[in-house]
């Protein structure tokens, strides 16, 4: 139903394309200048998929794969890929004395229903195929398990009805920072209680 991968991802020109120093500095200036009440997200797609009109689930910045509801191979792979490497972070950090805490970055489309109103209806997404807290579960089902301290502040940045995302990126703005630091200092501080 949805490309999950394709042979252009591996394009180096097209990760390199991402990067352009025009495509950066028109994301500050319209940052400087947008209304604040004015919720001004990129389109979520790349050139080539722009060109064959397919979004890919997995494409590096977006990753609407890891709350698909169908089951995928592709999906499965990336988490035995990365669920290792979770507890090996957590035992490096213990074998030098430190704690190895998980922070979960909501993606945009998470935190503000309005962008994934605008997203589904660019690429005709059925709303059902689609969990967005499923890799949160996913994760703090597996951090719980293995004792691997994590944070999840998903549900914070959904009930905040400000903007949290700089305009057209993916990143925090400045209230979407103070909302992260915020929840990391209460788990941290509750940690030395």
């Amino acid at each position: 139903k949805y490309y999950f991968e394709s042979e252009l991802l591996n394009n180096w020109g097209n990760r390199i394309s991402r990067f352009k120093l025009f495509k950066g500095m028109k994301g500050i200036i319209s940052g400087i200048y947008k209304n604040k009440n004015q919720v001004n997200i990129w389109n979520y797609s790349e050139s080539y998929e722009r060109l064959d009109g397919h979004k890919r689930l997995i494409d590096g910045s977006n990753n609407f794969g890891l709350f698909y509801n169908v089951e995928s191979e592709i999906i499965e792979k990336m988490y035995e890929a990365f669920f290792p490497l979770l507890t090996y972070m957590k035992e490096l950090a213990e074998s030098n004395g430190a704690m190895f805490i998980l922070f979960i970055h909501p993606y945009r489309y998470q935190a503000q229903p309005q962008d994934w109103q605008a997203m589904s209806k660019l690429w005709n997404f059925d709303n059902v195929d689609f969990d967005l807290r499923l890799r949160n579960k996913r994760v703090v089902n597996f951090c719980e398990n293995k004792g691997i301290s994590v944070i999840d502040p998903v549900g914070i940045f959904a009930n905040d009805s400000r903007q949290l995302y700089l305009s057209k990126d993916v990143h925090y703005n400045d209230v979407g920072h103070q909302i992260a630091a915020n929840e990391v200092a209460k788990y941290i501080d509750h940690l030395f209680k």
